[in-house]
Formats: structure tokens, sequence, C-alpha cells
């Protein structure tokens, strides 16, 4: 009848063993997270953040903010900082409200927005592409 052979292992060995095994898959998946973040980082086209271009017009400006995630333009947003420029310029409201919803779906400023109010749209669009260059990295 063949003898049992039984391996005795120390606990203090054990623990240590599966301790050590732990760190080191541990330092490893921090090594992975790390490197996935700066190659992330180095193909992305923005930097987060909210840009901002204050547009003087004759009568009153107007404040063109751009919010941009690491590859997308989130919202684009069109301000009056004086009361005037409602009364002086009417239709840049609705421009305004126009381009940024192009600008956003489109992910560019180049859009071909002509019409009746190309000064006022290539105005808007010069002021947006400034902000997205502050943003580009």
């Amino acid at each position: 009848m063949p003898a049992h052979k039984f391996m005795v292992i120390p606990l203090k060995e054990l623990i240590k063993t599966v301790l050590l095994t732990l760190l080191g898959l541990a330092i490893l998946l921090g090594i992975a997270v790390f490197v996935a973040r700066q190659v992330q980082s180095i193909h992305a086209t923005y930097v987060p953040g909210v840009y901002a271009t204050q547009v003087d017009l004759e009568d009153g400006s107007i404040l063109v903010e751009v919010t941009v995630s690491h590859h997308d333009i989130e919202d684009v947003t069109v301000s009056s900082l004086s009361e005037t420029v409602p009364v002086f310029y009417p239709q840049l409201q609705s421009t305004a409200e126009a381009l940024c919803g192009a600008v956003v779906k489109a992910q560019s400023t180049e859009i071909d927005y002509g019409g009746d109010l190309a000064v006022t749209s290539g105005i808007l669009l010069d002021a947006m592409e400034q902000s997205l260059a502050q943003a580009r990295k």
C-alpha cells in the first residue's frame, strides 16, 4: 500500500505569498491605468473645460462660451454683456441659437451659414473658433 505524503505549508508563508501576489497585481493594474490615461490624453483633441471669447460690437458686447470634453464640443452659448445688444441687433439671438446648434451637431465651426445674416454669423463663428483655439492642445 502506497504511503500518502503530505506537504505542510506554514500559514505565514501562505499569507505572505498571497499578499505579495495581490500587491504585484495592484501595481500592474495601476501601471496599466496610467498608460491608458496617457494614451487617451495624447489623442485628445481638446483640454476639457469652458472657454470664452468676448466680442465687442459698436453698441455693446457679447460673450461666446464653448464647453468641450476631450473629443467633443459639448455646448456653445452666446450671451449679451450689455442691455443694448438685443435692441441694436435683434436677429443676433436667433442667429446665435441656430449657429450654436449647428456647431455642436457638426463638431466644427466650418459650417456653411450664409443667408441674410452672413456678417453676423461670420462674427459669431470667428468667436467660436477663437474659443476652440484656446481649448486645443
